[in-house]
C-alpha cells in the first residue's frame, strides 16, 4: 500500500532534528519520510522544495547518545513490483547542520511475493517478475549544504541479498534488480565542510548499482562539489550492474571531478583491540559509463580516481553516572576510512570517459559534428568521443565565403584535417570542453577584364579620384567604383551620400585636382602605380586582417596568404 501526505507548490520545513521537504509517508524502520511504492504506479508532482535541519542544545542527552540533523529535499523509494514517479518544477534545496541530500532515489529489485497455496493450505513464496522502478525529473537546480555527508543527488539501485554465514559473503536473493532513472534540468551543487571525518563524503552525484540493477542519471547543467572529501561524481557498480551518468555541463570537485569505487570493506576492532575483517565487496569500474561536457583535473592531475576503501569501526568503552547514581557502561563507535588509489585503473578509466561534442549556437547551421558514439536520454541525442579521438565535421560554408579556421571555445585555434570526402576532422580535447566554431573570410576569384560602355564624352577615358588616407597614402578610386552600392567614405567611415558621389563624378575633368585619366578600363582601385579590378578592389577594402603590399603590387595577409593581384600591364 502507499501512504501520501504532501503539499503542492513551494515547501519549507525547519526542525531541530530531521527535515524532509517532500512529505509522503513515515516509516519508523527507515527513520524518514519517503515517497513509497510496493506495487502499482504512483505519480507525484510538486513545485519548489526546501528543507532545513538544525541542531539546538539538548541537556537531556546522555554521553552515549548523539543528536543528529538530516535534511532531505525529496526522496522516493520503490521496491517489489512498485513504480514511483516524481516530477518537480522548481528548485530543490536541503540545508542541514549535519547530513544533507537534495534528491534521494532508491529502487530495490523484486521481493519474494507470498501467495496462498490451496493444496498445501499455506502461504508460499514465489519469485516476482518485475523490479522496483523509481523515476524522478527535476526542472530546476538542486542544492545540498551540510557539515558531514552531503549529496546533491543520491541514487541507489539494488537487488535484495542475504548474508551467508558459511561463506561469509552476501548473496543475491532475487534475480530482478531495481531500476532508477533521474533527470535534472539545472545545476547540482553539494557544499560540505572543510573539516570532516574520513567517512564524511561530499558528492554532487552519488550513484550505486548492485548486480542486475540499473541506474541512469542525466544532468543538463553543471555538477559542483566543494569541501573535504568532495567529488563531482562518485559512483560504484557491481558486476552485471549498470550505471550511466551524463552531465551536459562542467563537473568539478574539491578532491576531483570523478571518483569510482573499486572495492569496499568494513573491519571491526573491539574494545580489546582484536580486529575482525568484514566482507569485501568488489565493484566493476567498467560497469560505470561516464559522459560529460567537461571534467577538471584534481591536484594530482587525475580526471578520474579509482580507489579501494577500507573502513574501520573501532569500539571504545565508556561509562557515566545517571540521575539515580547508577553507573552506565556503553561503547562508542569511531569510524575511520582509508582510500587507496589504483593509479593504473584510474588512467584506464580516464580513456573510457565519453565527452560531449558541442557546436556553438552561432554555428549550428554551419557545423554538423559526428563523434565516435551516440547516447540518447530523455529524448535528446548526444554525439560523444573519447579524449584525442577524431570528431568528424561536415561544414556548410555560405557563398562568397571560405574557411579560415576552426575554433574551440571561440578563441582556441584547432588543428584540423580536410578529408578526401570534403569533411574535416578535429581531435577531442582531454577533459572535454570542446565547443566548435568557425572563422570565415571572403572568397575571391580573379575576374576577367571587362569593357565599360561609354555614353558621353566624360566616360571616353576611364578616370580615378585620389584620396589621401593617413598612414596609407593616396588611394585612387576608379570611376566604376562609385557605381557600386553602399560604398563608404574612407575619411569618415560613413556611407557616401548621393550628393557626395554626384560631386565626385561631376568633377571628373581633365586637369581637375585629384583626378587621373587613361587608367585601365577595368580598374576600380589604384595604389603605388598599380591598378586592381572589381573583385581585387573589394577584397582589399573589405578584408578583415591587416594587409601588406609587395613590390609587385600583390596584397598578402600576415601569414603570407595572397588576397589580391594587380591588373597586368
Amino acid at each position: 500500500c502507499i501512504f501520501l501526505r504532501f503539499s503542492l507548490g513551494f515547501m519549507l520545513l525547519e526542525t531541530h532534528s530531521n527535515a524532509y521537504g517532500l512529505d509522503y509517508s513515515i516509516d519508523d524502520d527507515h527513520n524518514g519520510v519517503w515517497g513509497w511504492g510496493t506495487s502499482g504506479t504512483t505519480s507525484l508532482k510538486t513545485g519548489s522544495i526546501s528543507a532545513t535541519a538544525t541542531l539546538t542544545e539538548n541537556k537531556d542527552l546522555k554521553p552515549d547518545e548523539e543528536q543528529s540533523a538530516s535534511a532531505i529535499g525529496a526522496g522516493i523509494y520503490a521496491e517489489n513490483e512498485g513504480t514511483v514517479v516524481l516530477e518537480t518544477v522548481g528548485s530543490i534545496t536541503a540545508k542541514s547542520a549535519q547530513t544533507a541530500t537534495g534528491l534521494y532515489v532508491n529502487a530495490y529489485g523484486a521481493d519474494k511475493n507470498e501467495i496462498w497455496d490451496e493444496k498445501a493450505d499455506k502461504s508460499v513464496e514465489v519469485d516476482a517478475t518485475a523490479p522496483g522502478k523509481a523515476t524522478a525529473k527535476v526542472t530546476g537546480d538542486i542544492t545540498a549544504e551540510g557539515t558531514t555527508s552531503v549529496n546533491g543527488v543520491e541514487v541507489y539501485a539494488g537487488t535484495r541479498s542475504t548474508y551467508n554465514e558459511e561463506t561469509k559473503k552476501s548473496e543475491v536473493k532475487d534475480k530482478q534488480g531495481g531500476n532508477v532513472a533521474v533527470t535534472v534540468v539545472g545545476d547540482v551543487t553539494a557544499t560540505g565542510s572543510a573539516e570532516g571525518k574520513s567517512t564524511d563524503l561530499v558528492s554532487g552525484v552519488d550513484v550505486f548499482a548492485m548486480t542486475n540493477a540499473s541506474a541512469v542519471v542525466a544532468i543538463t547543467g553543471d555538477v559542483t562539489a566543494t569541501g573535504k572529501n568532495s567529488a563531482g561524481i562518485r559512483a560504484a557498480a557491481q558486476k552485471d550492474g549498470k550505471v550511466d551518468v551524463l552531465v551536459d555541463g562542467t563537473v568539478t570537485g574539491g578532491e576531483g571531478a570523478i571518483e569510482i569505487v573499486k572495492s569496499s570493506q568494513t573491519n571491526e576492532v573491539d574494545t580489546e583491540g582484536k580486529t575482525t575483517e568484514g566482507q569485501k565487496y568488489e565493484y566493476d569500474p567498467n560497469a560505470v559509463n561516464l559522459m560529460v561536457w567537461k571534467a577538471t583535473d584534481n591536484a594530482e592531475g587525475r580526471i578520474v580516481t579509482v580507489y579501494d576503501q577500507v573502513t574501520t569501526d573501532t569500539e571504545t568503552k565508556g561509562s557515566y553516572t545517571d540521575e539515580n547514581g547508577n553507573t552506565i557502561n556503553y561503547i562508542d563507535d569511531n569510524f575511520e576510512a582509508v582510500r587507496t588509489v589504483d593509479a593504473e585503473a584510474s588512467a584506464k578509466l580516464e580513456q573510457a570517459i565519453w565527452y560531449i561534442v558541442r557546436v556553438a549556437d552561432a554555428w549550428k547551421d554551419n557545423i554538423a559534428a559526428k563523434g565516435t558514439n551516440t547516447y540518447a536520454v530523455d529524448g535528446t541525442s548526444y554525439e560523444l568521443a573519447h579524449q584525442y579521438e577524431d570528431v568528424t565535421l561536415t561544414l556548410t560554408i555560405p557563398k562568397k565565403k571560405k574557411l579560415s579556421a576552426i575554433y574551440y571555445n571561440d578563441g582556441v585555434k584547432a588543428d584540423f584535417v580536410k578529408n578526401e570526402d570534403g569533411t574535416y576532422t578535429v581531435k577531442m580535447l582531454r577533459g572535454g570542453a570542446m565547443e566548435l566554431g568557425l572563422k570565415l573570410k571572403n572568397k575571391y576569384k580573379k575576374a576577367a577584364a571587362t569593357t565599360t560602355a561609354t555614353e558621353d564624352k566624360k566616360e571616353e577615358k576611364n578616370w580615378a579620384y585620389g584620396i589621401e588616407i593617413e598612414g596609407v597614402g593616396t588611394v585612387y578610386y576608379g570611376r566604376d567604383y562609385f557605381k557600386l552600392p553602399n560604398i563608404v567614405n574612407p575619411l569618415t567611415s560613413e556611407p557616401y551620400t548621393e550628393d557626395e558621389i554626384k560631386a565626385i563624378v561631376d568633377g571628373a575633368k581633365e586637369g581637375a585636382e585629384g583626378y587621373v585619366f587613361d587608367i585601365p578600363e577595368e580598374a576600380y582601385l589604384g595604389m603605388n602605380d598599380f591598378w586592381y579590378d572589381k573583385d581585387a578592389a573589394v577584397a582589399i577594402i573589405g578584408h578583415e586582417d591587416p594587409l601588406n603590399i609587395d613590390d609587385n603590387g600583390v596584397f598578402t595577409t600576415a601569414d603570407g596568404e595572397e588576397v589580391a593581384k594587380p591588373i597586368q600591364k
